[in-house]
């Protein structure tokens, strides 16, 4: 999958990421709403965000990691790209993306990507 080369940044303040958006334009970019995050500041402050979401060239994911109660939130909300941990338990696993194929939700490989990047990096 050609999503899992485009440079991804964890996300930590909207603010930082709108700049870095405006910075690299031009490419293809990940959006990553880490598992940390998520968890503090809970899955609904997602829609928040999704006007970033509009451009074509930025991927929102969720990153629930082996969050199995984050991963059913963001199914919930129909955010419609998650990252999952490859050593979730394989069943678990099995079942997350039977849910989120229901839902129209494409599910991702955490470790997959290649170009994973602190947003403190790219200012």
């Amino acid at each position: 999958m050609k999503i899992y080369e485009y440079l991804t940044i964890k996300f930590t303040n909207f603010k930082e990421t709108e700049t870095v958006l405006k910075k690299y334009k031009n490419l293809e970019i990940n959006i990553l709403w880490t598992n940390q995050y998520l968890s503090l500041q809970g899955p609904h402050v997602m829609n928040a965000f999704k006007v970033l979401g509009r451009k074509k060239q930025v991927n929102l994911i969720a990153e629930v990691g082996k969050n199995i109660g984050l991963a059913l939130t963001v199914i919930e909300l129909e955010v419609k790209k998650m990252s999952i941990s490859n050593n979730l338990d394989k069943d678990l696993t099995e079942k997350i993306k039977s849910l989120a194929k229901k839902k129209g939700i494409q599910v991702l490989i955490t470790e997959k990507f290649k170009k994973i990047k602190n947003i403190n990096d790219l200012i």
